[in-house]
């Protein structure tokens, strides 16, 4: 019964085309008369910042493995008249988790952190790591044709990305060191660098670990611990399909969202059900009238090899090199540990008792392994969960004031005293879909229509991430 099931997802979530028998075509025309989809603008991130009245630029730099990565940059606040290259606020580079984006940290300007930060008086750099909706070119790769573009996960992420991101920050601002916050895999990845680069220590002014999957033995999410039960067939059924991409990002996506997971759609609750299922229920902190516009850049992608590798860490519980990586570089088929004893950053931990991906007793042995953590702090609220961080209808009075004054006392700027809103200058809808625009990731005012085949797609998209949760729980009950 559970290979079944397993296959079944498996197959479910290959492409639209292997379940065009359903007639998803059919349905979405159906949803689009009834719903009066029309043509939308592709995001802007320039226009969606500068609409707010913020600045923006677009870095884009290439690794040394020859990833094509866009850095997004805010390089000061609300409405200032300061030039960046003649700047001398701190910098301050944010990473985002996994299937999220540079995005997610501001795409709801009431509690953007991103802009928060900004308006304190830093210079706001935010990543996006290889394999994301902004970041999927290569120099000699197709991200769409060659499978060998997807054979990465955090182990890249932290050994080229965040390296490279770091030092043409560095670069272009002039100063020595920056200030860096991590949300979910954006910590997972830091430690990686810091532990396998030492020398990153040095340029890392403080490190503030939100939602941390470090060690991650005592997770409680219902999806996962199944992955991790069936582990070899989840590899082999993947692997056999040759299936190296999971939950990509596409406009169409994002059209089906803002259908079903609309105020009055009469399916909202459905969307609420998927979110809490993957990381904790906390249905007081979402916001209903803004859940459309978290669906914006949200999934945006990812390997199937960054899921093996969490799952591997899962099954060993230990925080250990993905398998095949540690083959290729130690010859080893024994698994090898990154040393988190490397890592001197001084190092704040927050996170969420009701984190469904990150246990309290996890938290509690990272603290210590690791040998600089400066800050432990539980978020008072005890429903806090995963995406909290960066959802949280109350985030900035239960997070953010108390985060970013850790990060001035760091930097040598005076704490927060006032609480301030982020209220938009201009009267343009946001009501618009990211996409990486132009093959460099950089046109970012194309406009597009939806399809019928890509409509289909999404709908298709969407409809497999519900088959996945709800089978592989029934696999779960079945066990």
């Amino acid at each position: 019964m559970q290979v079944i099931v397993l296959v079944l997802v498996v197959f479910l979530c290959r492409n639209a085309s292997a379940v065009y028998v359903i007639n998803v075509d059919e349905i979405w025309k159906e949803f689009s008369a009834n719903y009066n989809v029309s043509p939308r603008a592709i995001f802007s991130v320039e226009d969606f910042l500068n609409g707010y009245g913020y600045p923006f630029e677009n870095h884009r730099i290439t690794t040394e493995d020859g990833y094509i990565l866009n850095i997004h940059r805010i390089p000061h606040g609300k409405d200032e008249q300061v030039k960046a290259e003649n700047s001398t606020k701190p910098a301050v580079l944010l990473m985002h988790g996994l299937v999220l984006s540079s995005v997610s940290f501001f795409i709801l300007p009431e509690i953007s952190l991103a802009l928060m930060l900004a308006d304190a008086g830093y210079d706001v750099w935010l990543g996006n790591n290889r394999g994301n909706t902004w970041s999927r070119r290569h120099t000699t790769l197709d991200a769409d044709l060659n499978a060998t573009y997807w054979d990465f996960s955090f182990h890249e992420f932290g050994l080229y990305d965040v390296t490279a991101m770091i030092d043409h920050i560095l670069e272009t601002t002039g100063h020595n060191t920056l200030s860096y916050i991590g949300h979910a895999e954006g910590v997972t990845q830091f430690f990686v660098m810091a532990s396998m680069k030492p020398e990153y220590n040095e340029k890392i002014t403080v490190m503030l670990a939100l939602a941390p999957p470090v060690f991650m033995q005592n997770l409680t999410n219902p999806l996962v611990q199944t992955l991790k039960n069936h582990y070899e067939l989840f590899e082999f059924v993947f692997d056999s399909l040759n299936i190296t991409e999971l939950l990509p990002h596409s406009s169409d996506s994002t059209d089906f969202f803002n259908i079903v997971c609309s105020e009055d759609s009469g399916f909202q609750e459905i969307c609420v059900i998927i979110l809490s299922v993957c990381i904790g229920f906390d249905s007081d902190q979402i916001d209903r009238a803004l859940l459309t516009d978290i669906f914006e850049d949200f999934p945006a992608g990812s390997s199937v090899k960054q899921w093996k590798h969490y799952l591997q860490e899962i099954k060993s519980g230990n925080t250990i090199m993905e398998k095949q990586k540690n083959l290729e570089v130690y010859n080893n088929s024994e698994p090898w540990d990154y040393d988190l004893a490397q890592v001197t950053v001084p190092t704040a931990l927050y996170y969420g008792l009701n984190d469904w991906l990150v246990g309290l007793p996890d938290v509690e042995r990272l603290k210590k392994a690791l040998p600089s953590v400066i800050l432990d702090h539980p978020i008072e609220y005890k429903l806090f969960n995963h995406l909290d961080f960066v959802f949280a209808k109350d985030v900035v009075s239960l997070l953010y004031y108390d985060l970013v004054n850790v990060l001035n006392d760091h930097n040598n700027l005076d704490p927060l005293t006032t609480k301030s809103t982020t209220s938009k200058t201009t009267s343009k809808s946001t009501d618009v879909t990211a996409s990486p625009g132009s093959s460099d990731g950089t046109d970012l005012t194309t406009s597009v229509s939806v399809t019928t085949e890509g409509a289909a797609t999404a709908l298709c998209s969407s409809i497999q991430l519900l088959y996945v949760i709800v089978a592989f729980t029934i696999v779960k009950f079945v066990a």
